[in-house]
């Protein structure tokens, strides 16, 4: 019992001198509140590295061959993310995998992009960015002008069409007909350079590309 109240007597007086060192530094200056730096999305994590704006944003992804690279990049944003196959296997997997939003239907077939653009609009109110293949943007770029024109939302952020087209030496101008799209074309000539293509598509997203419109960027 006594060793207890030695040990209990001792802490507390062990405890009294390291409250009243602290309140000397403290009155002198010496000690100084700390705190931790966190990482913002407009700070670099280091010196040598670049950030581009990039808020969550609505994409509809209409081509195949980059799926699972764009879907993967892209979550990253904590965007919703909705892909249009007629392969059921496919899509099952996408949605277990990655929790996106799967709607069944043919890129070229203008009734099934009429169905996914009403399904998005109803969930979503509108789509920020679509990524489709060179045979079909011109469809695409249409029906998704009859919705905006249709549902007119404010938005701060202009509708953007980005189209893949693989081994492409055309030269084309990528104008749209709607003050609220705009339409650009990535060209790249073998899959072997797929991470700068999704690197050039997460790019073209980002809010810092905005002001980039009509531009056809080749990858080699």
């Amino acid at each position: 019992m006594f060793l207890m109240l030695v040990s209990v007597t001792i802490n507390i007086i062990m405890a009294d001198n390291y409250l009243e060192r602290k309140m000397e530094d403290l009155k002198s200056g010496k000690l100084s509140k700390e705190y931790t730096v966190r990482d913002s999305p407009t700070s670099a994590r280091s010196p040598n590295s670049i950030r581009f704006l990039f808020p969550s944003k609505r994409i509809l992804i209409l081509t195949s061959g980059f799926d699972e690279l764009l879907i993967k990049e892209l979550l990253k944003t904590r965007s919703k993310i909705a892909v249009v196959s007629d392969d059921d296997k496919k899509g099952a997997d996408l949605v277990k995998c990655f929790g996106i939003r799967f709607i069944k239907g043919k890129h070229q077939e203008e009734k099934d992009l009429n169905s996914a653009f009403a399904h998005l609009f109803k969930a979503w109110r509108d789509v920020d960015v679509v990524i489709c293949n060179h045979d079909y943007y011109r469809l695409i770029e249409k029906i998704w002008i009859t919705f905006k024109e249709k549902y007119s939302i404010p938005s701060d952020y202009s509708g953007r069409l980005i189209v893949l087209s693989q081994n492409s030496d055309e030269e084309e101008t990528f104008l749209s007909t709607y003050d609220k799209i705009t339409v650009n074309r990535i060209t790249y000539s073998c899959e072997n350079f797929s991470n700068a293509v999704v690197s050039a598509v997460k790019f073209l997203c980002s809010n810092d590309a905005e002001g980039i419109r009509n531009s056809l960027i080749r990858i080699f």
